[in-house]
């Protein structure tokens, strides 16, 4: 029951093995996702199985990338890689301190998800559903 309006907003998050486990089964749920307006993510990659993950063969809106501190060595040829598979399509997860969207910014990504983000929304009232306070 969502309305027709908000399926766009909405992300559909399939992990790795289950879309390999099946992958007849995996098109068709795809197609009927994107059928209905939904977008699909391609959940828990690390940077090492990038090559063996085509997002766009597999029809995916996103992909999300794991965090780890090893993303920072030899990181203009990392950030090459991520560039190719398109940084507005990656979503940097597990981002548990300041160090992963720092990370994510020097490279050019802006979706983000882990503690950290968690705990910075908490900390906004805004995020919260409360109304700042007006300014004198």
């Amino acid at each position: 029951n969502v309305k027709a309006g908000m399926r766009g907003t909405i992300v559909l998050e399939l992990q790795k093995v289950d879309i390999f486990a099946d992958l007849g089964a995996y098109l068709f749920a795809r197609d009927f996702a994107h059928d209905r307006g939904y977008r699909i993510c391609i959940d828990g990659l690390t940077y090492h199985q990038l090559p063996f993950v085509d997002r766009e063969r597999l029809g995916a809106d996103l992909i999300k990338l794991v965090w780890d501190t090893s993303l920072t060595e030899e990181k203009d040829k990392k950030t090459e890689a991520l560039r190719r598979i398109g940084v507005t399509r990656i979503i940097l997860c597990r981002c548990d301190n300041q160090a992963g969207i720092e990370f994510g910014h020097s490279v050019g990504i802006t979706l983000f998800q882990g503690r950290h983000i968690e705990s910075l929304i908490q900390g906004d009232p805004r995020k919260r559903g409360l109304r700042s306070r007006p300014r004198p």
